[in-house]
């Protein structure tokens, strides 16, 4: 970590990206940061080195000598400076830049910015099968697997030498501009993440869906799985979607086996559970009791 953060030191630029988890967990959590000079590539545990990362790193990042570069990271700032306290003072996102240049209001991937600026250049991750799986992963594996690892060094790797060839083009305006709007999204607050129904409600356009006779069931539901999942940490709706409860709030099951076998709770639970129709009841309720213990 000592060496890490000396070296860092002498840089003048910095790739930086975070991989961050919260599909399956009741709030956003940084899981790995990745750093990289022109030099060399680190990738940083912040479970095993939150108090150095809140110290030492944290001063390097917001030394306003340094320059950040960053893509898509909308989201990466915020939560940088949410969960670990740390407000980088020059940044740069080039993804931004890529949109000022060419005048869209869509930022394009990573993968299409690397291969519009880096010409013929090998990619890092070429022993990653599946990029789709990598980008849904759970970041919180440890050992974190090779392919994950490889994945996760691309881009820090990679989005130094687009700045390289970004300032090639020496459209300074540009550059301003782009550091400009960047720093824009550090004006954001960070806010913990909000179960609402409503606003999911609204988001799927199910208002359609609520009836009185079965309002009140429905926000019990909700409130206690709401409750669950900041009691275990995982996100309220890996439970049940929003849709699957409206479902049981108007079906009523009244145990576990009619639960699992509510209208629309998941073809994957439905086929399991045809499967084991033939071998009886029991079974059939042990897959159940199996799948809400998981």
């Amino acid at each position: 970590m000592n060496q890490m953060i000396q070296t860092l030191k002498q840089a003048h630029t910095l790739g930086l990206d975070l991989e961050s988890h919260y599909k399956y967990s009741f709030g956003n959590m940084i899981s790995l940061i990745q750093i990289s000079t022109h030099t060399a590539d680190y990738l940083l545990d912040p479970f095993k080195t939150y108090d150095e990362i809140r110290s030492d790193l944290r001063k390097v990042l917001e030394d306003p000598k340094k320059l950040l570069v960053v893509h898509g990271a909308a989201n990466d700032l915020i939560w940088l400076k949410g969960e670990l306290g740390i407000c980088p003072k020059g940044v740069i996102d080039v993804q931004i830049y890529d949109m000022l240049e060419t005048g869209t209001k869509q930022g394009i991937s990573f993968d299409r910015l690397r291969d519009k600026y880096i010409h013929g250049n090998a990619c890092v991750n070429k022993k990653v099968t599946d990029k789709s799986i990598c980008q849904l992963a759970d970041w919180r594996l440890r050992p974190l697997p090779k392919d994950l690892q490889i994945y996760a060094q691309e881009d820090s790797h990679y989005v130094l030498k687009i700045w390289n060839e970004i300032l090639k083009q020496g459209k300074t305006d540009l550059i301003k501009a782009a550091v400009h709007q960047t720093k824009n999204l550090l004006l954001k607050e960070y806010s913990p993440p909000k179960f609402d129904y409503t606003d999911q409600l609204k988001r799927q356009k199910l208002k359609n869906l609520i009836f009185p006779d079965n309002f009140k069931l429905f926000q019990l539901l909700w409130k206690f799985q709401t409750y669950l999942g900041r009691l275990q940490d995982q996100n309220p709706l890996m439970y049940f979607t929003i849709r699957q409860l409206l479902n049981i709030s108007r079906q009523r099951p009244t145990d576990r086996l009619s639960l699992h076998w509510s209208p629309r709770l998941g073809m994957l639970e439905k086929s399991k559970l045809k499967r084991q129709k033939e071998m009886g009841p029991r079974i059939c309720y042990k897959g159940a009791k199996e799948q809400t213990k998981s």
